[in-house]
Parts: structure tokens; sequence; C-alpha cells
């Protein structure tokens, strides 16, 4: 059996890209679940798992605990039947990796890796605000934008809605926090002191993975109010089927592989070589 440098297993466009790059810099890759052009295709898991101790997999591993996460039209690569081929000296890169995983060989959470989760930041904040252009009827430029929390993908966002001349505010429990939104120019409120304040944002962008509008927060924004779902499950709302009575509710999940694939793609190079 033939020997590879990487084995690419599952994924969506960002794998693609990833391909092309890894080729170009000469290394060998053997493809299972994603067909990119011009790759060498197993035809099994097994072959796949077996042509390298090195395998890609995608982010996130999985969106349901069952199969890898992969393009439409692919046949499903099942995490249990992946765990049957796995050993002790296989290094599986990929993003939120399950324990059940982690548990079986090394791995490499690029989730975790802090250049990969500022460039995936930067392409998940220009993708947030390019929705939000097209989603809002009216100018950002001026416009009143409430970012929830203050990690990576807000700090990015800020920045980015910044450049475009919106107002930007930063509601975090963190006095820290609140502090860096302010030192960066950013007006900045407590979480606590959010409720009455919601009526004065026209955009909501939510980057905290946890409820943080109650339904009665929900009641106290205008019905033209656009609300950005960034977070990861399950999201800062509390009533999701109210909010989307009361509030133009747009759920981005998987912004960076939708939007900036190639940036993603160089990303995931620059922390595998």
């Amino acid at each position: 059996m033939s020997y590879f440098d990487f084995a690419m297993i599952g994924g969506d466009q960002r794998q693609h890209y990833l391909h092309k790059l890894l080729l170009k810099q000469n290394y060998s890759v053997i493809c299972y679940g994603i067909r990119p052009h011009n790759a060498v295709n197993a035809v099994s898991l097994e072959e796949a798992v077996c042509s390298s101790q090195k395998l890609i997999a995608p982010i996130p591993f999985s969106k349901d605990g069952i199969s890898l996460t992969q393009s439409p039209g692919e046949n499903p690569v099942f995490i249990n039947k992946l765990m049957e081929l796995l050993h002790s000296k296989h290094t599986i890169i990929a993003g939120n990796i399950p324990s059940s995983i982690t548990s079986r060989c090394h791995c490499i959470d690029l989730m975790k890796q802090e250049k990969f989760i500022t460039a995936n930041s930067i392409a998940t904040a220009e993708a947030a605000a390019a929705i939000a252009i097209l989603q809002f009827p009216d100018n950002l430029q001026g416009c009143q934008c409430l970012i929830t929390g203050y990690g990576h993908c807000a700090k990015a966002l800020a920045q980015c809605l910044d450049s475009l001349h919106a107002v930007v505010t930063i509601a975090a429990r963190s006095p820290y926090a609140r502090k860096e939104a302010m030192q960066n120019g950013f007006h900045a409120i407590d979480l606590l002191d959010l409720k009455p304040r919601l009526a004065s944002f026209s955009i909501l962008f939510n980057t905290i993975p946890f409820p943080v509008f109650s339904k009665e927060m929900v009641m106290e924004c205008h019905s033209s109010t656009l609300y950005l779902e960034l977070a990861s499950t399950p999201g800062g709302l509390a009533d999701i089927s109210y909010a989307k009575e009361k509030l133009s509710v747009v759920s981005c999940p998987g912004l960076p592989g939708r939007f900036a694939p190639f940036a993603s793609a160089k990303a995931i190079f620059n922390c595998l070589i």
C-alpha cells in the first residue's frame, strides 16, 4: 500500500484549497469523503487511514456527533468506523475534536491554536459584516451595532464594523473586557445592564455560546432589529422561536468555510507545516 504525507478525510471547500496548497509544496495526499481536483482517492476509509499517519479532518470535526462534516453529496464518514481504524501513531488535525477521538491518538485541535483562531476570526468578522450589509436595509455607516462578548471573533468584528464607520458597542460581563473595548475606541456596557439599552441598537451580533437574550430582552428590541448568531450551539437566544417572530434572525454557522475558504485553508496549512 502506498504511503502518503497526509490523508484528507471529509471536509468542505476549505479542504479543496488546502489540497492544492499541499500539492504545490510537493506533499503527497490521499483523500476519502472529499474529492478535490487531481486528487488520489482512496477506495475505502480503511485505505485512507492506513496510508498515512497524519489525518486531516474537518472543521468542525462533526456537526451531529455521528459522522464527519462533509460537503453535500458525499458518502458519510462515520466516527465509530474511523475510531476502529485509529492507532496511537496517528495524528488527527481538525477543529473541535471530540474526546472519543482525542483519547485514541494524538490530536491537533485547530480551534485551540492561537494563530489559527486569529485567522479564523478575521474571516468570520468579514463574513459577518458582509451578511449584515446584505440583510440590513440601511447603511452600516452610523448604524448602532451591538456585539455581545469580546473574544477573538468579537474583537475582529468590532474592528471590521468600525472601519465601515458603524457605531459599535461591546456588551461583556468582564470589567477587563469592557475596559479593553473602551481602550480600543468602542462603547462598552455590562451584560447585566443591557436590557434597557436594546431598543437603541439596529443590529445585534452575538458571539457568546450560551443564552444571553431572554424572551423579555427580545421584547425590548424593535421589530426591524437584525440579529446575527455567530456563536456555536446553543447560541445566544433563550427562546429561538419567539425571537424569530420578533426579530430578523440570521444563523451564521461556518462562515470562514462559506465566505473565505482559501483564507481558512492557508490558516490550516500554516498550522500543518
